[in-house]
């Protein structure tokens, strides 16, 4: 009789993200362990992150209108230099979207080893 109803409610319409978003809250279980006192340490560092994150959102904004800017500029001044051993298909200024990537890469230092 139970197998009967389990496999009836297998085909209930319930919206699977909904169900994605019940198995989600049951991650957030693990936050219960910030109740007891030997995690207060946990939980200040956890509520420092959370404190951080609208100057860090603040920050990467401000940087992402800088790469925005100067890909612009470069796509203004270098898009018609011609390809050579480091200007190649994929690191080149022939639009923004290839000039956000090359001035990211720039900024992280890939490469350069």
């Amino acid at each position: 009789d139970c197998a009967w109803h389990a496999h009836k409610m297998a085909w209930l319409p319930i919206d699977p993200l909904l169900l994605r978003s019940i198995r989600l809250l049951r991650v957030l279980r693990i936050l219960r362990i910030l109740k007891f006192e030997w995690a207060r340490l946990l939980r200040d560092l956890i509520m420092t992150l959370i404190f951080s994150l609208p100057p860090l959102i603040n920050v990467s904004s401000m940087l992402l209108l800088l790469v925005f800017m100067f890909a612009v500029l470069g796509v203004e001044l270098f898009t018609f230099v011609a390809q050579q051993e480091h200007i190649n298909n994929t690191r080149n200024f022939n639009d923004v979207g290839s000039a956000m990537l090359l001035l990211f890469q720039c900024l992280t230092g890939d490469g350069w080893t």
